[in-house]
């Protein structure tokens, strides 16, 4: 068995390093991305059916995101900061308010509040090289 010399094992313990944290970058951008871009189509779909008036299929549909939500909440609060995490639950407790008191431009004001707030955790998650260093 050959017998590799200590540069030569710190070098390929620095590259499967960095190809674990690269693949973690990976994992964590396309997940992000891809919760974000769901809860985002149900919250459009939303909108329309608020606009309609019909306030109970709102209520349904704002049930379901906030359901999906609280699912990947967790690994949200492990991945980026807790703060921008508590921002998107206090924007969805906020939006159940103003639904729940049936006033449309209030709620859609709200809703366009959470849609940024998901956009701004997709947009934040990206890889580029700004988001590198």
């Amino acid at each position: 068995m050959m017998k590799l010399s200590y540069n030569k094992r710190l070098t390929a313990y620095l590259l499967l390093v960095t190809v674990l944290v690269l693949a973690l970058c990976f994992w964590t951008s396309f997940y992000v991305r891809g919760v974000s871009s769901d809860l985002q189509q149900g919250l459009a779909g939303m909108e329309t059916l608020v606009s309609d008036g019909n306030w109970n299929e709102a209520g349904r549909q704002l049930a379901a995101d906030y359901a999906v939500w609280q699912d990947k909440r967790g690994v949200w609060q492990g991945l980026m900061n807790h703060q921008d995490v508590v921002n998107i639950d206090l924007a969805f407790v906020s939006l159940q308010a103003y639904l729940e008191q049936q006033k449309p431009e209030d709620t859609l004001n709200q809703l366009a509040v959470v849609r940024y707030y998901l956009e701004l955790m997709s947009d934040n998650e990206r890889l580029n090289w700004h988001n590198f260093f």
